[in-house]
């Protein structure tokens, strides 16, 4: 399974590793949406900010998302899991209000 491109619905390692991987995506979401929400920022959220779209920006256009979002689709994914970024909106509204 060293294969970055390889997934498998069925595939025990892989639903693990898009869950962490949701987990991770679900947290710069949320920071991104805070920074973007913030009236000021400093220069280090500014950076951490550009570090998060970037992040989602890879994620969403990546065959990982793709996988993610059919896991979901299939029932796959744990019930109590937060899921905003593999909604169709989730992250193409905050990647929008960087334009």
């Amino acid at each position: 399974m060293n294969d970055p491109f390889f997934f498998d619905v069925d595939d025990e390692k892989c639903v693990e590793e898009a869950v962490e991987r949701i987990r991770v995506m679900e947290t710069y979401l949320t920071k991104a949406t805070e920074l973007l929400n913030k009236r000021k920022l400093t220069r280090s959220e500014k950076k951490s900010l550009l570090t998060y779209r970037s992040k989602l920006d890879d994620y969403y256009t990546s065959e990982a998302w793709k996988f993610d979002f059919k896991l979901d689709e299939l029932g796959k994914l744990p019930d109590d899991l937060k899921r905003g970024v593999l909604s169709e909106d989730g992250i193409a509204d905050i990647l929008d209000r960087f334009d």
